[in-house]
């Protein structure tokens, strides 16, 4: 056997080197899929928060008369309604929202960040729609609600998109 008196013991560059290789190559995954989670909880979130505002807004119109009542009149409200009653819609009431300022109403509903479009079908044909419709959209949510539209049963449609 050979005699180590003079050797101390050293690693072997090799080894060192493979080790932080290996090192790097699970830092670098663990780092890749930390990310694409954050990714994806993010854009969770905005969905979230997309689905929870389209409910609340649609729900708003249909079954409320707004805040003040007679916002129609004066065209300025702190909350936006169409309803006479529980989901029989005001001709007044949407034709008044309909004649507002897009980027105001936007932002006195909460959404000044997306955009929206409404739409109103009665018997098949579309009786009525405001806001922007969405062409190319990221991310698009849709609500429907029935509801009365000139004593008639229609279905009422808010779309919120991004």
């Amino acid at each position: 056997m050979p005699e180590f008196r003079n050797s101390k013991g050293q690693v072997v560059s090799y080894d060192l080197m493979i080790a932080v290789f290996i090192f790097l190559l699970v830092f670098a995954f663990a780092l890749s899929v930390w990310q694409n989670s954050i990714g994806a909880i993010a854009g969770e979130k905005i969905l979230y928060e997309m689905k929870n505002s389209a409910v609340q807004i649609s729900n708003q119109l249909v079954m409320t008369s707004g805040v003040p009542s007679n916002w129609h009149l004066s065209g300025d409200a702190n909350l936006y309604g169409f309803a006479l009653s529980r989901r029989a819609l005001s001709l007044q009431k949407l034709n008044a929202f309909k004649a507002l300022d897009y980027n105001s109403a936007k932002g006195k509903m909460g959404i000044a960040d997306y955009n929206f479009y409404i739409k109103i079908e009665q018997d098949l044909n579309k009786v009525y729609e405001a806001g922007s419709a969405e062409s190319g959209a990221e991310i698009a949510i849709n609500s429907s609600r029935v509801v009365s539209y000139n004593g008639k049963n229609a279905i009422f449609y808010f779309t919120l998109y991004k």
